[in-house]
């Protein structure tokens, strides 16, 4: 699988003002109720949320870390949380109770991440992150199998993805 064309997601100016941070659980229960997701899936559709955040607002989406684990990005709190259901598709209301109202703002956000990366598998958006710099630059010196529990740097999110938006070619190809 190759890139998406990432340098298109936000293709006109956002509103700058977005300041809100929600939870992780309310980022994971947004997109439960917009797709169907194995706890994959879920992960990196959160994690692509948060980076590319960091990379447009210059601000934490939620207030969540992710890691770089063998299998691509992952936040350890919505680990914990959907570990149980293995491989298969999580339930829609799994965080209903606990999950707060996304604003409009967000909404729109969360729609444009969705459109990019919703249409991928939990293993091809796995794939996606093994070829960009946050989750390769945070795995640095563990080999392909090896349990890595080092958070993916801020600055590399943001500077990656920001990378990608002025079309600086990181990652293409």
């Amino acid at each position: 699988m190759q890139n998406t064309n990432e340098t298109n997601l936000f293709s006109h100016e956002e509103d700058k003002t977005m300041q809100r941070n929600y939870s992780i659980y309310d980022i994971a229960n947004w997109f439960l109720q917009h797709v169907t997701c194995d706890q994959k899936k879920l992960q990196k559709l959160c994690y692509y949320a948060q980076a590319w955040h960091y990379a447009i607002f210059n601000s934490q989406l939620c207030t969540a870390s992710f890691e770089a684990w063998v299998h691509g990005p992952v936040s350890r709190v919505l680990w914990d949380s959907t570990k149980r259901f293995e491989f298969n598709d999580l339930p829609t209301t799994l965080f209903s109770s606990m999950a707060e109202k996304i604003d409009d703002s967000t909404d729109t956000f969360l729609h444009r991440i969705l459109g990019t990366y919703g249409k991928y598998s939990g293993f091809d958006l796995e794939c996606l992150t093994h070829t960009e710099m946050p989750w390769i630059h945070a795995r640095e010196g563990y080999t392909d199998v090896e349990r890595c529990t080092k958070d993916i740097s801020i600055d590399d999110m943001r500077n990656y993805y920001r990378g990608l938006i002025k079309g600086d070619g990181i990652g293409e190809g």
